[in-house]
């Protein structure tokens, strides 16, 4: 199975459905399905400005969450957008990742809509629900 997601239906909020052949795959997938989100075109940001990210979390799903959130944070905070996700290691406690984009340029990236949190509301990290082999996980958006 390739890395994949798709949007959910929420009342008021906005969430994804990811699923990946690997924990890594999946949290490349849930941060590039975050900013496809957020952004009309994801295509526009170039991966030109490289950063390192390590997340701590007590468990996976607070991993997961904190590890979005860390990539919000920095779009919120500092106009990053990120277009590329290399996630080196994933455990249960961290994940560690260099991530790619640019700043925010408004004349060639239109923002779709902003995320003002990642919940812990109907979140679910672990194993494939339809008991394939693989990854699966729902997470709901503030907005």
């Amino acid at each position: 199975m390739a890395a994949k997601h798709e949007l959910l239906d929420h009342t008021g909020d906005v969430g994804l459905r990811i699923w990946a052949d690997t924990l890594p795959e999946l949290f490349a997938e849930a941060a590039h399905g975050m900013f496809e989100l957020m952004l009309e075109d994801l295509s526009a940001v170039r991966p030109i400005h490289r950063r390192e990210v390590l997340v701590r979390g007590s468990d996976l799903e607070e991993l997961f969450v904190n590890w979005l959130s860390e990539l919000n944070f920095l779009f919120s905070t500092e106009g990053e957008l990120f277009s590329r996700f290399r996630i080196h290691e994933v455990t249960e406690q961290r994940v560690k990742a260099q991530v790619a984009g640019e700043r925010l340029d408004p004349l060639r990236h239109e923002i779709r809509l902003e995320i003002k949190a990642v919940t812990f509301h109907n979140l679910y990290v672990g194993p494939a629900r339809d008991e394939s082999d693989g990854w699966e996980a729902q997470v709901i958006f503030d907005i």
